[in-house]
């Protein structure tokens, strides 16, 4: 016999032309071999809907079965949710530090007596 138990939060921000979008979706779910019983708090934009199923093997079977879109994921969100790509310019990449690149000055101040 199994028993699994999952639980999590997604939040999704979208911003463009549009306007912004937001929406966030908590789970818990438990599966006993046989049964599964799943709860979600679904956020739309502050639209809240609470969804209680429960599903037989043969239920879990056609969810699972279900063919993935061949589409590549850029172009999936490209095409759902953006009209132009986003680009992370450097952010893949390192950057020296600027002590290294730099001399470092080594003058120093002198001190001066208060008294």
């Amino acid at each position: 016999m199994a028993y699994i138990e999952n639980y999590g939060f997604t939040k999704t921000l979208i911003q463009d032309n549009s306007g912004k979008t937001q929406n966030e979706i908590e789970w818990k779910g438990n599966y006993d071999g046989s049964v599964a019983n799943i709860k979600l708090n679904i956020n739309d934009n502050g639209n809240e809907k609470i969804v209680n199923m429960k599903l037989n093997n043969e239920e879990l079977m056609k969810l699972l079965g279900i063919q993935p879109v061949k589409i590549p994921l850029e172009k999936r969100l490209m095409n759902d949710f953006l009209s132009k790509p986003i680009t992370l310019e450097g952010a893949l990449t390192k950057r020296k530090s600027r002590r290294y690149t730099k001399k470092q000055n080594k003058r120093r101040r002198k001190s001066r007596k208060l008294y």
